[in-house]
């Protein structure tokens, strides 16, 4: 029975709010994440009566102002299956909390309670929830369709019928405040230099290292056998691709290793995950299938299927299945990793951990800080390159998007950074790209091209790096059709599900609104919100709005923004983000103008 007490202060509850987001209930549920966090704000700041449907569509889920909550039921939907994953969490891990937060049925305001646990009963039954959302473009990113026709293949993973988008609601990040707190406290040297995942084992007994990846030789099915053998030339294709990633060790399985289950296959070849793939003839066309499996559970964590172009399998399969391929092998990595204990993950762990990839990173000031500790803590207890690029893209991307964080001692330090992780780790493709991303934060746009061009001269298929490369000369400049040309070939070399496709719409709504198009700007920017949120991109968006007359819903967007983003300031935003962007480039002073405009208009 739970009894009540007497109400909390507001200290309590926040930390009960903080303790229930960092809770396995909560973790990757980002939507009931920011739906909590917002109700709970809302309250005790003393705006109660304004937390309607009507507020939390707009605020919370990028709602339109002309929300209709009669005909779009997301709240409603989002709020139910809020109820459930409190009930869940005090029936589970918070059954002893002392503070406890409820939204009863029949509205948004949250109820706080101190309270004694004579038993371990939760106080309420779960909400039913309907099975499927009126509009799941919230619950999950909104992506275009690809017609794919899925082949009847012969593995169990091929015959599937598998949603991959289901895997971005798993974004989330486990690391909050009591992580932070942890960082502090382990002393050097608790940095193993070879972590394992705890549960899976070699055939000989040795641990199996989270970023091992075996490649399965792929399967022809009913394609000619031909003299060129197709799947031989995609099986060694795509072990090259994945090896040029200093982030996972590729090793690829001869066929006599294969037999067997897939568990049997991954524990004798020392791996983690497995990559299986087939090659088949439909018509006139051939189709690869290409599957991630878990080699502990022999679950197929991620497939997709791919129509050859012009007969050329390779080119296909580098420009298409590897770019979609490792954003998913990021998130199963940084899963794994998150189950264990910190003090146990190696360097190239903690890089994962604080990876600024869209399928891995969290939106908020807290995460970007939970970077720069993870790296600070694998710079001190190892020489890590990546460690110090982490460090310097974070310093320099937060001194645009950070007032505070905006000082000549931190901008000093992302440059030390920046030249140390070049020093000691001058041949790693993703080391490169950090130091580029940070000179862009910095704006030497000249050198973010030159960095990220030396990027794919050591990894060919580092997506970012091509996308930057392409798009950085125009960062304050006109952009040519060609250029946007290039930069949606790009996008369209994506499958729905992958979350790179934020970089593109984002660089596409940037160079928009650069060439004064602000309507193609906002398409691309909504897109690219419902994917991914990041300050740089939503200020994009909200100064494209403004331009076509969204004021209110760049209103909202801004006002949604500052639960995660406490110092955002659009003023100073239009004033020493695009300057540094910009430098004495002719566009400058019309950007600038069009930022101060979003700038006065949300204020309003």
């Amino acid at each position: 029975m739970i009894v009540p007490l007497d109400t909390p202060d507001e200290r309590g509850i926040q930390e009960a709010l903080e303790k229930i987001i960092a809770s396995r209930s909560f973790h990757g549920s980002p939507r009931l994440q920011e739906l909590l966090r917002y109700v709970v704000t809302e309250t005790l700041s003393g705006r109660a009566g304004s937390v309607k449907a009507y507020s939390i569509a707009v605020d919370v889920f990028g709602r339109n102002p002309s929300f209709d909550p009669s005909t779009d039921t997301i709240v409603r939907v989002q709020a139910g299956r809020l109820r459930n994953a409190l009930v869940n969490y005090y029936k589970g891990e918070g059954k002893n909390d002392r503070i406890r937060i409820e939204i009863p049925r029949g509205g948004y305001v949250p109820v706080f309670q101190s309270v004694r646990a004579d038993d371990d009963t939760a106080p309420h039954d779960i909400d039913p929830v309907p099975q499927k959302p009126a509009d799941p473009a919230v619950d999950e990113p909104t992506l275009r369709s690809k017609s794919t026709e899925h082949l009847a293949f012969s593995m169990p993973w091929a015959r599937a019928a598998i949603d991959a988008r289901r895997l971005l609601a798993a974004i989330a990040m486990a690391l909050v405040l009591g992580t932070i707190t942890y960082l502090f406290t382990l002393g050097p040297g608790k940095i193993r230099k070879n972590s394992s995942n705890d549960g899976q084992v070699a055939s000989g007994g040795t641990p199996i290292e989270v970023n091992t990846v075996g490649i399965l030789p792929f399967v022809i099915l009913n394609a000619p056998r031909d003299e060129a053998n197709p799947a031989s030339m995609l099986t060694s294709e795509m072990t090259t691709a994945l090896a040029k990633s200093e982030l996972f060790k590729v090793k690829r399985i001869e066929l006599a290793a294969q037999k067997g289950k897939s568990i049997d296959v991954a524990a004798q070849a020392g791996v983690r995950w497995l990559i299986e793939g087939t090659v088949s003839q439909m018509n006139s066309e051939r189709r690869v299938g290409v599957a991630l499996v878990d080699g502990a559970t022999g679950a197929t964590v991620w497939s997709h299927f791919y129509q050859s172009v012009d007969g050329n399998m390779t080119k296909m399969l580098t420009r298409h299945a590897i770019y979609d391929l490792r954003p998913e092998l990021y998130i199963a990595a940084k899963k794994d990793i998150e189950r264990r204990p910190l003090s146990q993950a190696t360097p190239i762990e903690l890089f994962l951990l604080s990876f600024g990839h869209p399928s891995v990173a969290e939106n908020g000031l807290a995460w970007e800080k939970q970077r720069i500790l993870l790296a600070e803590r694998a710079s001190i207890d190892q020489k890590s390159g990546l460690a110090h690029s982490v460090m310097a893209e974070t310093l320099s991307y937060l001194a645009n998007v950070d007032p505070p964080s905006d000082t000549p001692e931190r901008r000093e330090q992302a440059t030390a950074h920046a030249h140390r992780a070049i020093e000691l780790a001058p041949r790693s493709a993703e080391t490169t790209f950090g130091v580029a991303l940070h000179h862009f934060y910095s704006g030497r746009m000249e050198e973010a091209a030159r960095f990220a061009r030396r990027t794919l001269e050591l990894d060919p298929h580092h997506f970012e790096a091509r996308l930057l490369s392409t798009a950085v000369p125009y960062a304050c400049r006109s952009a040519p059709t060609e250029v946007l040309g290039a930069i949606t070939a790009l996008d369209n070399m994506l499958s729905e599900s992958n979350p790179s496709r934020w970089l593109t719409l984002a660089w596409l709504a940037h160079l928009n609104l650069n060439n004064g198009d602000y309507s193609k700007a906002v398409e691309a920017g909504r897109h690219a919100y419902e994917i991914f949120r990041d300050p740089l991109a939503f200020f994009t968006l909200a100064a494209a709005l403004v331009q076509v007359g969204g004021t209110s819903e760049a209103r909202s967007i801004i006002k949604g923004q500052q639960l995660y983003w406490p110092n955002l300031d659009p003023d100073r935003f239009a004033d020493a983000a695009i300057s540094r962007r910009c430098g004495f480039q002719p566009l400058r002073e019309r950007l600038q103008g069009v930022y101060r405009q979003m700038a006065d208009a949300v204020k309003s």
